[in-house]
């Protein structure tokens, strides 16, 4: 039986879908920054991706959109208006648009997927136990977050939002028309196993608490066996109308994946000459975007704002002025360019990247500022203002280079596709040691290649590494 079962409306914050209570530390709300210095932040987004007849239209619609008393700025009294009354003034638009109402298949457009480090399996029965072992494993996690127990986790000395991990099991979207809805359960008794096209209910709860491994092995090795026959497959996309099917079946195989680990350097190699790792892979990315494609990419990273109640993500802009200049001279043939002013080149596109980061992680960033003034005007009925028809938005918003950190201990990495057609999705595990590395772009588009992107990257951190030691 499920207990405490939440069919939560979109508008509904997330840190009301569980009655778990996480945060030991109290934590602020996530600011919205001051209009003006958002203006001068978008407009230096801008200046890599415009011709400057672009930049010039573009900076005059910006500065009359927040002069005082102008659109832009009354907008932003709005917002400043409902922050108040909530404990995070963008978490129920951004639910809602960038993830309830996302209309695109989840599997490759929306959600990542998780690659282990490779196991042998002498025997089926090796297979039985580690499945056992890995279900109990995340019993006993679920288990552990929701005692209390665990710390809170920090950011140096900045307290981060733990209420998240009461939403990591037991959540679930269902298809809905137009908005799917969120459902959540903060108990359940039970785990669903799908082997070989049958579903099966197991439950992992008895009269003395969890079960045990052991019991868990040979519940498994039951359902393998019940399971010999293969059933008939109910997947959404192959009960479709065929012609609906044939266009979706050839939309999962548009995606190439690229896989590796760069085994040359990690992160120790990269601190020890002194730059930040993220900043330094990301600005390998562009080099190598720029080296493929010959222009900039529009570049988003993910920023986490863990440190704000109920907060989710920002966009870091990644590309900047610094980044493509490095680009540039790295692609150059020129022989007159010194090792010296490629390194100088390099340090300023890193450091640059760190700053507009560390601008993003604290609530600083542009475009979730862009975007509640935007829903403040749909919300409101007003017509949207020019700024975003105008090409600065657009193109700044189309991103073609998509990227995240995701750190695991373990030989381990998250993967995911392209957010346009002619993109690339690109994750990245840095370890000590190494980094493992996640491309993905579509195969139906004709000017994007996985391995062309992995191969030039590689080849690109190998430069950049050389260039440090200078």
């Amino acid at each position: 039986m499920c207990k405490c079962v939440r069919n939560v409306p979109i508008n509904v914050p997330t840190a009301a879908i569980t009655t778990l209570q996480l945060n030991k530390q109290p934590l602020p709300k996530q600011p919205i920054p001051d209009l003006k210095n958002t203006a001068e932040r978008y407009l230096r987004s801008l200046k890599p991706l415009l011709n400057e007849s672009e930049y010039n239209a573009t900076q005059k619609l910006v500065y009359e959109f927040i002069e005082d008393e102008n659109i832009g700025s009354k907008l932003h009294k709005k917002l400043l208006k409902k922050s108040e009354s909530n404990d995070n003034w963008v978490s129920d638009w951004w639910l809602n648009t960038a993830y309830l109402g996302y209309r695109a298949p989840v599997i490759v457009n929306s959600s990542p997927g998780t690659i282990g480090p490779h196991i042998d399996f002498k025997c089926s029965n090796d297979l039985y136990v580690f499945a056992a072992q890995l279900i109990k494993a995340v019993l006993d996690y679920n288990d552990f977050i929701k005692s209390g127990k665990m710390k809170q986790e920090m950011s140096g000395d900045v307290p981060l939002d733990m209420q998240p991990y009461g939403m990591i099991l037991g959540t679930h979207r269902r298809p809905n028309k137009g908005t799917d809805q969120l459902i959540h359960t903060d108990e359940t008794n039970h785990i669903i196993i799908i082997s070989n096209n049958h579903f099966f209910k197991l439950c992992i709860v008895n009269e003395l608490g969890l079960v045990s491994e052991n019991k868990l092995v040979n519940s498994i090795k039951d359902i393998v066996k019940r399971s010999c026959v293969e059933a008939k497959p109910v997947g959404i996309l192959t009960g479709n109308d065929r012609d609906i099917w044939v266009e979706d079946y050839n939309l999962l195989l548009d995606l190439d994946m690229e896989c590796f680990t760069f085994n040359e350097f990690g992160t120790n190699e990269i601190k020890k000459i002194k730059l930040s790792p993220d900043s330094f892979i990301q600005i390998a990315m562009q080099v190598t975007f720029y080296k493929l494609h010959g222009k900039p990419p529009v570049h988003y990273e993910t920023a986490a704002l863990r440190r704000f109640q109920n907060a989710r993500t920002e966009c870091i802009r990644s590309t900047s002025i610094e980044s493509i200049d490095f680009a540039i001279v790295m692609v150059s043939n020129n022989l007159s360019i010194s090792k010296e002013k490629k390194k100088e080149l390099m340090i300023r596109a890193i450091h640059m990247h760190k700053q507009i980061a560390n601008k993003a992680i604290i609530g600083e960033g542009v475009d979730r500022h862009l975007y509640g003034l935007k829903m403040i005007a749909m919300c409101d009925g007003i017509d949207l203002p020019k700024l975003y028809k105008d090409i600065g938005y657009t193109k700044s918003t189309y991103f073609t280079l998509t990227s995240s950190q995701v750190p695991y201990k373990s030989a381990s990495f998250m993967c995911y596709g392209p957010v346009v057609p002619e993109g690339y999705g690109c994750c990245y595990n840095p370890r000590p040691t190494d980094i493992l590395i996640a491309c993905s772009s579509f195969k139906s588009c004709g000017d994007t290649s996985s391995k062309k992107f992995a191969n030039i990257l590689k080849e690109v951190l190998h430069n950049m590494i050389k260039l440090g030691s200078v």
